[in-house]
């Protein structure tokens, strides 16, 4: 399993896009992902426990680079305005090669964008 990690706060009136190297975790370097076959991303509210936010491969996780382990996060701001001003549980869950790994785990601190 990756480390935990808390990203950058984003607010809840844009889009969130953050970029994520995933590594092994025997070898700390960059995760071979030519053989990902499917992501399933999480943002769930710590308060009630529910997914206020999901994600899958092609749907808001897409690989840049397979060979470097580098995947982009998305999730437009139509979808983060349903999003209250707190921190959220974070998890990306990867399907390499017919094993299962966790690849991130971790907190997003949304805030409030104000405008309408």
């Amino acid at each position: 399993m990756s480390d935990f990690v808390t990203f950058e706060a984003v607010t809840n009136r844009e889009d969130w896009d953050v970029e994520v190297t995933v590594y092994d975790p025997d070898t700390d370097d960059p995760m071979d992902l030519t053989a990902l076959t499917a992501a399933s991303l999480a943002v769930r509210d710590p308060d009630s426990g529910s997914i206020a936010l999901t994600g899958a491969l092609g749907a808001g996780v897409t690989v840049e680079s397979a060979a470097q382990g580098l995947i982009l996060l998305h999730v437009d701001a139509s979808a983060m305005r349903g999003l209250c001003a707190k921190s959220y549980d974070v998890g990306l869950v990867l399907m390499i090669g017919g094993a299962t790994k966790q690849a991130i785990l971790g907190a997003l601190p949304v805030e409030d964008g104000v405008t309408d």
